[in-house]
């Protein structure tokens, strides 16, 4: 029964996979009876930075590929309200200042940040119970951070504090720290937590808060998005976003024809799939444009609630 269940579930993912995505098509909840449609392919880029140099490499540093400003023509926030400025002015402002002061980001990181932040921020924002005193969020595997620095620096109204884990602190975060709190008045980096931690030998010792919490990662590479999704469920957190990475190590316990029929990376996100729909979770794809990255599909889930509504207190903020 349970081989059958996965069958059907494999082959409707392969069908919603062939649907095309209207280019409007934004990222966000729609009803169980209306599957979001799906295309990697087609991902269409929702923030204001776009690759847009066919002629320089996306791992050169903001500095270096653009010529001038990106945003010229982008005011400075000085007002310490996150109110007077829009979700785009901010990320705008953002880039302007790692311009500026030739900040340690690749142009490509600074794109898939973004992009990932606008596709995922709904999910995970509205997850939290409206009554929790405090919202936190586990940034695995981070690196830098700004992928998770990006819902602190856009939702200041919100009780919300950072928690990066990764094997060692990068130089790059402290900077990109800086630089954040330069450019955006209400920007607080007491509510960012660095935690040196290796999830492959600490997990079973290092545990989020009692408090609602949800996780992120972006680009663990190979089995470590398995690691990370495994820290996510002990205890259960309220929603995860992951954007896994080049799948080395990955879907070993997969099926080896499921393997040759979907290849290992799209086996191994459905496994997680499945896996994560057996926890509890209600599981959906999204994806960042393929010019940032080839290996851009994002697994986005959330705990299933038999009564209520969605929390809609915590994205006010960023749905401008």
């Amino acid at each position: 029964m349970k081989a059958a269940t996965s069958f059907l579930l494999i082959v409707n993912f392969i069908l919603l996979s062939s649907w095309t995505v209207p280019p409007s098509m934004g990222y966000g909840p729609t009803p169980l009876s209306k599957p979001t449609a799906y295309k990697a392919e087609t991902a269409s880029y929702l923030g204001p930075l776009r690759l847009s140099s066919p002629d320089k490499p996306p791992r050169t540093r903001i500095r270096d590929y653009f010529p001038s400003l990106p945003f010229p023509n982008t005011k400075t926030l000085t007002d310490d309200r996150k109110a007077v400025a829009t979700t785009d002015q901010v990320l705008r402002a953002v880039a302007n200042e790692f311009y500026e002061t030739s900040a340690p980001i690749d142009v490509k990181e600074l794109c898939e940040s973004y992009e990932f932040y606008l596709r995922t921020r709904k999910r995970i924002l509205s997850s939290f119970p409206p009554s929790a005193p405090s919202l936190h969020l586990y940034d695995l595997c981070s690196g830098h951070g700004l992928s998770s620095l990006l819902y602190l620096a856009c939702n200041p109204g919100i009780p919300l504090h950072l928690h990066l884990l990764d094997v060692r602190l990068p130089p790059s975060h402290p900077e990109l720290l800086s630089r954040l709190e330069s450019a955006l008045p209400w920007f607080d980096p007491c509510r960012v937590h660095f935690h040196e931690v290796d999830l492959r030998t600490s997990s079973a010792t290092f545990h989020p808060p009692s408090e609602p919490y949800a996780s992120i990662s972006v680009h663990a590479c190979g089995s470590l998005t398995d690691v990370a999704m495994s820290f996510s469920l002990d205890p259960p957190c309220e929603a995860m976003a992951h954007l896994p990475c080049c799948y080395t190590g990955a879907a070993k316990d997969v099926p080896y024809g499921m393997r040759r029929l979907l290849g290992v990376g799209m086996a191994a996100d459905v496994d997680r799939l499945y896996r994560l729909e057996e926890e509890g979770y209600r599981v959906d794809y999204s994806s960042v444009p393929g010019e940032i990255s080839p290996m851009n599909r994002i697994i986005v889930a959330e705990r299933r609630r038999r009564r209520g509504k969605r929390n809609k207190q915590h994205t006010a903020h960023q749905l401008v």
